[in-house]
């Protein structure tokens, strides 16, 4: 089915201006995000360069056979890079304040770049967690409350609109999502004031305490929320946006990929609804984050993802591809873990069950 390099194929040779910005381009920069421009973006305070030169100067910098031996879904981030430099639409634009730090003393990866639009406004775009298990534990260490990522992106929005004039729509996937949200809610008021939009594509949500905050309220008729109709990670913790729930040509869990989302002309093919599996997982969730305090959230996610790992995997996919080998494993561990949590931490792990099932 049509993905995001097919869109661009369609599509790009229109310009912004014969073709307004939509929420498929929000998805083609997000995923731009994702490609590692250590060494080869402009950071802060750096000229920018376009596109074009961008995706240059990194198939110069890594070949073909160096990006197949990345088999995680951001495998395809470098392609969409390509697919941008090479059209009308995205090759002219430019690209600049890139920054990638992963901090491991603090537990914190925090990566963002913007892109600046013809009419002058401009997208900023966070970096999300990518397909290995240790970046889906971080989603769920959300629910732990505010992290020190979320902190850095309000200090990065602040500093990038401090460089631009006009619009400022901003976005990200997966963990990105909920940096942008929370970005566009706690930045300076002379910022938040020029957010026009906010993406967030399969992204966690937040605590009650965080949404009920005036400023989250000022942007949250602003915020659109993209899910999967088998989401996991966009139906984690709370939403104050219906989101819109749309197609993809993968299965269960790897419905997280937005690679995988179909699209129709300038827009995403719509689904009816959510799966069972998706809105019982929903459910599961609120549960939990309902019964047991901040620290303890943080104490069960670990062990919660020390079930998955159990079997030596680090990615979802492989996970996913072995679950029933890998069962036995994964349910030896799990019953080494304390009674308090045993309970819920069951309820979930079957639902995670009926989600690498599908």
């Amino acid at each position: 089915m049509p993905n995001v390099i097919d869109y661009i194929a369609w599509r790009g040779d229109l310009s912004f201006e014969a073709d307004p910005f939509n929420e498929v381009d929000n998805l083609v920069f997000s995923y731009c995000a994702y490609v590692n421009l250590d060494g080869i973006a402009p950071g802060p305070g750096e000229p920018g360069i376009t596109i074009r030169e961008l995706s240059g100067k990194f198939f110069h910098k890594y070949n073909e056979e160096e990006l197949k031996a990345d088999h995680s879904f951001i495998r395809h981030a470098p392609s969409v890079l390509k697919a941008m430099g090479e059209s009308r639409r995205f090759g002219g634009l430019t690209a600049r304040n890139y920054v990638n730090w992963i901090i491991e003393e603090k537990s914190m990866q925090f990566s963002a770049v913007q892109f600046l639009l013809p009419e002058g406004g401009c997208y900023v775009a966070f970096r999300g967690t990518d397909n290995t298990i240790l970046g889906w534990k971080e989603d769920f260490l959300l629910s732990g409350g505010i992290v020190k990522a979320q902190k850095e992106a309000v200090k990065y929005l602040n500093a990038a609109a401090g460089e631009t004039k006009g619009k400022i729509l901003v976005g990200g996937h997966s963990k990105g999502g909920n940096l942008a949200v929370y970005a566009a809610a706690f930045c300076d008021p002379s910022v938040r004031c020029r957010v026009e939009h906010v993406f967030s594509n399969d992204g966690p949500g937040f605590l009650n305490e965080t949404m009920l905050t005036k400023s989250y309220q000022e942007i949250r008729e602003r915020i659109t929320r993209i899910i999967p109709e088998s989401s996991v990670i966009g139906m984690l913790m709370g939403h104050q946006t219906t989101p819109e729930i749309i197609k993809s040509d993968s299965r269960g869990v790897l419905q997280h990929d937005g690679f995988s989302w179909q699209i129709m002309g300038n827009g995403f093919l719509k689904a009816n609804s959510l799966t069972d599996n998706a809105v019982y997982l929903g459910d599961v969730i609120d549960e939990w984050i309902a019964g047991i305090d901040r620290k303890k959230r943080i104490s069960f996610v670990e062990d919660f993802f020390s079930v998955l790992e159990a079997p030596g995997v680090e990615t979802v996919s492989e996970l996913q591809d072995g679950f029933l080998k890998y069962l036995p494993v994964m349910k030896k561990r799990l019953d080494t873990m304390e009674p308090a949590n045993r309970e819920i931490m069951e309820k979930l792990f079957w639902v995670f069950f009926e989600h690498f099932s599908e």
